[in-house]
């Protein structure tokens, strides 16, 4: 997380030094970062990680019963 959190600080300087040297060269400026943008990474919330991991779950549980029908199938 810290390392993804400093290569977006260091996208946003270069955008801005970016901007700064266009402004010197005469050139227009990049359009301005949104403030999600700006914001950073942040951490997904408990609730999210949950519904996700139940639907992988699902999902797994899922595709083992039709794979062990096909097997079944395949030796009979």
């Amino acid at each position: 997380m810290a390392r993804e959190k400093a290569k977006h600080d260091q996208s946003i300087k270069d955008r801005e030094d970016d901007n700064v040297r266009r402004r010197k060269q005469g050139l227009s400026e990049l359009p301005a970062l949104s403030s999600e943008v700006r914001g950073g990474t942040r951490d997904p919330s408990r609730l999210d990680l949950l519904c996700l991991q139940a639907q992988v779950d699902g999902l797994a549980k899922d595709m083992g019963d039709e794979a062990g029908k096909g097997l079944v199938r395949c030796y009979l």
